[in-house]
């Protein structure tokens, strides 16, 4: 599972490719010539993981003048997911920002006596003990929830289902055999008041998981293990995101 964190961080991070304006538009004659944009300059990146392997976890392209906030975490007790990466690439002279959100594992039963045990909220092996969710009400009920939950004037002014993107990155192929996979992808854009500006951000995420049999003396239940991962956001001023993703 490390290496599926690791490949989230990096299709998240790859994306800052994208985090200018670089569409290229024919412009009408008006009499005066328009000054075209700046190019951007981009510099390459890279992170350390000095807490764990000593080695670089991920490298990417960034904004030259943009700043790096955040790294890697390491969770021992959660074997199926032992370390995640969440970080923050931004503009110091602005608000325009990229956000890497840290992947979620979570494990669900329909073997009650389990549940009895280890109700929802608690921890099963590490995991916390949560119901699948679709990948729009996972971003709206967990990640935002967590990340920008505590935002005034916070509002979700879209929520679109994104199955493409679960393709696009390749989720939906824990399983094999007996055991069956599913995946999801979404997007969500809210708007709230960040430091008295105004803010509009789009997050994105992928729900995916296996559904397994487990065999005992009272019968077959199911087991599930999901997690959200390849999480990630472009936010900038109000009326500005589309400019500058």
């Amino acid at each position: 599972m490390l290496g599926s964190f690791i490949c989230g961080t990096l299709f998240s991070a790859i994306l800052m490719a994208s985090c200018g304006n670089t569409d290229v538009h024919e412009r009408p004659v008006t009499g005066y010539v328009e000054e075209e944009e700046p190019p951007i300059k981009f510099k390459a990146f890279s992170y350390i993981d000095a807490q764990g392997t000593g080695g670089e976890a991920f490298h990417f392209l960034m904004p030259d003048n943009w700043k790096f906030s955040g790294g890697i975490t390491w969770a021992l007790d959660l074997p199926a997911m032992p370390a995640t990466a969440a970080f923050r690439v931004y503009n110091p002279n602005g608000a325009e920002a990229f956000e890497a959100f840290a992947n979620h594992c979570y494990f669900w039963t329909d073997n009650q006596m389990t549940l009895s045990l280890n109700p929802p909220g608690s921890r099963y092996f590490g995991m916390e003990v949560r119901p699948p969710a679709t990948a729009v009400d996972a971003l709206q009920l967990i990640t935002l929830a967590q990340a920008r939950g505590n935002r005034p004037k916070l509002q979700v002014i879209h929520a679109e289902a994104l199955p493409g993107l679960a393709k696009a990155v390749g989720a939906g192929n824990l399983g094999e055999g007996y055991v069956q996979s599913f995946a999801d992808g979404a997007k969500v854009r809210i708007t709230y008041e960040e430091g008295g500006i105004l803010m509009e951000e789009e997050i994105y995420g992928v729900v995916e998981g296996m559904y397994f049999p487990i065999q005992s003396m009272y019968g077959t239940s199911t087991n599930v293990i999901w997690y959200m991962d390849y999480l990630f956001s472009f936010k900038a001023r109000q009326g500005e995101l589309e400019k500058h993703a």
